[in-house]
């Protein structure tokens, strides 16, 4: 036991010897506090290093916030210029400046950044660019030559010497940038020449002096142009959506040779061929027509198109010419014939006379001499009527340079007056209509049309009281429609084509050329004549007034 209580001065205290317990008790607290100090030794140090690792986080955190930052600028960049690449209403003037303007956010200091194109010799930039030493540049690519150029600027006031300006990524973004601008400015002129390209295809083909039908492989019409709405009459609404072979503009007697056709340019053939087409008037149109597969890029054909020529006129020029020829061939053969006859009789009267002349001369010579003469005017006059209606034939189908207003009515009183002995012979009454209208011709055809009519009538009109009518009435659009008919026997069943052939001849003689003249000069003047029998010869026939004269003129 120990003493409790304070020592007294000048006591000494004596340590109590320890027993066993307490010094293992005593080893026991040591060791307790040097486990406390280690552990509190540890939970410094990891205390420590907790702090440093979240400085390290913080760092960390900061410094990928910061990239973030940069990369949703950076997208949303990209997104700008995107969208701007897709506008079609920008000039590329204004596509270059919207990039620009776009451009800026996107870089670490953009209130010190400028940005430019170069493009092509022009220069479009942001607003307060200007030009410095610290820069950013890259090459803009079209069809794999530089076209240009595209630069971002930093304004050198506040710059520290030494440090880096840019970043990489800014450096990949602006890659990006001209790499993008590369393809849309390469797009945009290969839109642009497509379209100039397009314009002047859409202007041929529809401005082309042919007429062009394209349609499917279901022969449903997708395209027709101006001149081929213009030749058939109808609009192109009326025609395409339609199925070409059903909307009636194809002759039906040539359906089964424009089925071949169209087969062969199915086939891959270009295919040439004749076709005959139905106006919308009934007029027959016919087309030299052209036909060529339409191929996708697959190289399937996906159409059929046609280059079809109007062929109308020259077919006509062609049966008019061979009319005109065949007409030549029977001219040569009657003309031949018909001047044989008076040449024959001249060359034997002339023989006559040679002989009588030979010797001493008779009364009874005389009296042949005579008769020969007679025979060779006859003969002369003869081959001069028929040489002379030939003549006024080829000038009756000459078109007039200088057409006069002609008063009709004028014109056939000088005929009537010109053949008044042959009209009372005859006792024929002639009836005419008060107004026998104005028309702008030349005197002289309107004089040889009247004349032959009046002609014909008092050559073959032999019954007991004659009669001659002449009738007109005025249409539309300056026709003049007028009737000319008798009560005579008429003309003979299936010669009512037959009497306008130039020299075919009927029963009462004369040359046979007398009625073509007057259908010469009626096609001269845009009209047409028929004949037909009723109680007589009825003739009725139109003329139009020449066309060098302005509307009005007659």
């Amino acid at each position: 036991m120990y003493a409790v209580g304070m020592p007294g001065e000048g006591e000494r205290i004596m340590p109590r010897r320890l027993n066993q317990r307490d010094r293992a008790e005593m080893d026991l607290q040591r060791r307790r506090i040097k486990e406390l100090e280690e552990a509190l030794v540890r939970e410094v140090e990891s205390r420590e290093t907790l702090a440093a690792h979240c400085i390290e986080s913080e760092e960390a955190l900061r410094r990928y916030s910061f990239e973030l930052e940069e990369r949703i600028k950076e997208l949303g960049c990209l997104y700008e210029v995107s969208r701007m690449v897709e506008r079609r209403d920008l000039t590329l003037a204004a596509f270059f400046e919207r990039v620009l303007e776009a451009m800026i956010p996107a870089w670490r200091y953009p209130e010190r950044v400028g940005t430019r194109i170069i493009f092509r010799g022009a220069e479009y930039h942001s607003g307060g660019f200007r030009e410095t030493g610290v820069r950013q540049s890259r090459d803009i690519l079209v069809r794999g030559e530089r076209a240009g150029s595209l630069e971002v600027h930093y304004r050198e006031d506040g710059i520290v010497p030494g440090q880096e300006h840019f970043l990489e990524e800014e450096g990949e973004l602006l890659d990006t940038l001209a790499g993008m601008l590369s393809r849309a400015v390469a797009r945009r002129e290969m839109e642009e020449a497509l379209g100039a390209s397009e314009e002047r295809y859409r202007l041929i083909y529809e401005y082309t002096g042919e007429a062009v039908f394209t349609f499917d492989l279901a022969y449903t019409l997708i395209g027709v142009n101006r001149k081929a709405c213009e030749i058939v009459g109808y609009s192109e609404e009326e025609l395409l959506g339609g199925n070409i072979l059903e909307l009636s503009i194809l002759h039906p007697d040539d359906l089964e040779r424009a089925l071949d056709d169209i087969r062969g340019v199915l086939g891959g053939e270009v295919v040439r061929d004749e076709l005959r087409f139905i106006a919308r008037s009934g007029t027959e149109v016919i087309f030299e027509v052209t036909g060529a597969p339409l191929f996708d890029r697959r190289g399937d054909i996906v159409a059929v198109t046609n280059v079809a020529h109007n062929i109308t006129e020259q077919k006509l020029a062609e049966a008019e010419l061979m009319r005109i020829n065949a007409e030549l061939d029977a001219y040569a053969h009657v003309v031949s014939h018909d001047l044989m006859g008076p040449v024959s009789v001249i060359t034997t009267a002339s023989e006559a006379l040679r002989e009588m002349l030979g010797g001493p001369l008779t009364a009874d010579d005389v009296e042949r001499m005579e008769r020969a003469v007679e025979m060779i005017r006859r003969g002369t006059d003869t081959a001069r009527m028929l040489v002379e209606d030939l003549l006024n034939l080829a000038y009756a189908g000459l078109r007039p340079e200088d057409a006069l207003v002609v008063d009709v009515g004028e014109v056939i009183g000088r005929v009537l007056a010109e053949r008044s002995g042959a009209i009372a012979e005859k006792r024929m009454r002639v009836s005419l209509d008060d107004d026998l209208g104005h028309l702008a011709a030349n005197p002289t055809h309107i004089y040889q049309l009247f004349a032959n009519m009046v002609g014909n009538a008092l050559a073959y009109n032999d019954s007991a009281g004659p009669r001659l009518s002449i009738q007109h009435e005025k249409g539309e659009d300056g026709v003049h429609r007028y009737i000319v008919s008798d009560n005579g026997p008429g003309i003979p069943p299936g010669d009512e084509e037959k009497v306008f052939q130039p020299l075919f001849k009927g029963e009462s003689g004369g040359t046979g050329v007398g009625l073509a003249i007057v259908r010469k000069i009626v096609e001269t003047y845009g009209g047409s004549i028929e004949v037909r029998n009723e109680g007589g010869a009825r003739f009725e026939f139109t003329l139009r007034g020449s066309p060098a004269q302005p509307v009005g003129a007659f």
